[in-house]
């Protein structure tokens, strides 16, 4: 995953849009996903950017107090055309830790596939497991799902999935690098499991409790976790900020932009409020950025600079300044 390391002091990072900045002091590495942010407080900020083939200073790091997101950092690939279920696509487990060492595997229905093999293989490209499955006893809707059932996966060690139809489509067909996951430790996990029991004592209610859980999850790269506390919910739990929420988690973290559009879009369309339509379109205009349609994208920027101006300047500057630089970027 991209990385940065600043090389001088006064640079801050922020998590997410409404997240606090925290400074980050000379000489730290972090990774960053889709949806973090990198500013300088002064002149003297300077940060290096690894998008994959090692550190490069980054000279556009240049106005004070000027918001850098991930795909101003590094540029994101058009997404291909074949995502849509023209090859097979895993969802879970992928660019993941896990709870479980026994992981439940989902992947895209492929068009005209009518069996799948799903190996499992180590980070030497080892085979571990395998399993041939026909696609109308683990298809529906369509995704596809299986529990793994082999030997119990060790912890920190990578493992990646491979599946192959039978109309000679792969996984390894798509340019997404380091899709692998793995099992942390026991009592790493027995730590994550008491903050999420601590949780359900609260007496939320089923969605906040969800999205408070899988808060939990993504501080610790469990997005596999995250999701599937999510998409479990019932369809009257699953509110707009849920499917926001979805929508990011299979964009920032999964690269899979086109499932991360349609879930955005369903935030939208399930909005009661303007201040989560908002936020939906924001992170819908990124997507559609990515996807080459600018225009649509200005007009999701503008629809969502108009709610926030209307929910009022002082406690969203820093969304309407966001969008505002966006906007500008979009100028021909």
């Amino acid at each position: 995953m991209p990385q940065i390391k600043v090389t001088q002091d006064t640079v801050q990072f922020q998590e997410k849009l409404d997240s606090p900045w925290n400074p980050l002091t000379k000489g730290t590495i972090r990774t960053i996903v889709k949806g973090n942010r990198i500013q300088k407080t002064d002149d003297s900020g300077r940060i290096a950017v690894d998008c994959g083939g090692g550190f490069q200073v980054f000279n556009n790091l240049s106005t004070v107090n000027e918001p850098f997101a991930l795909s101003d950092l590094c540029s994101a690939p058009v997404p291909q055309s074949s995502e849509n279920n023209e090859i097979p696509f895993i969802y879970i487990p992928r660019k993941t830790s896990l709870l479980s060492n026994q992981p439940i595997i989902r992947w895209n229905k492929v068009t005209d596939a009518t069996t799948y093999t799903i190996e499992l293989i180590d980070k030497d490209a080892n085979k571990i497991w395998t399993q041939d499955v026909d696609s109308s006893d683990v298809c529906q809707g369509g995704i596809c799902k299986i529990d793994y059932s082999g030997t119990p996966l060790e912890t920190n060690q990578i493992h990646n999935l491979i599946i192959t139809t039978d109309t000679g489509r792969s996984t390894e067909e798509s340019v997404v690098p380091n899709t692998g996951f793995q099992v942390i430790v026991a009592a790493r996990a027995l730590e994550i499991n008491q903050k999420i029991n601590d949780i359900k004592n609260l007496g939320l209610s089923n969605t906040e409790q969800g999205l408070k859980i899988s808060e939990i999850y993504e501080q610790n790269n469990l997005i596999a976790e995250a999701i599937l506390i999510l998409e479990n919910l019932s369809d009257v739990d699953k509110t707009s900020d849920v499917y926001c929420q979805l929508g990011e988690f299979y964009y920032y973290y999964l690269d899979l932009p086109i499932k991360g559009a349609e879930l955005l879009q369903t935030a939208i369309n399930k909005a009661t409020d303007i201040k989560q339509a908002a936020v939906a379109q924001i992170e819908l205009a990124e997507l559609k950025i990515i996807f080459g349609k600018k225009d649509e994208a200005k007009a999701l920027l503008e629809e969502s600079l108009n709610k926030y101006t209307t929910l009022g300047a002082v406690e969203h500057q820093d969304h309407i300044d966001y969008i505002n630089q966006k906007l500008k970027q979009l100028l021909p």
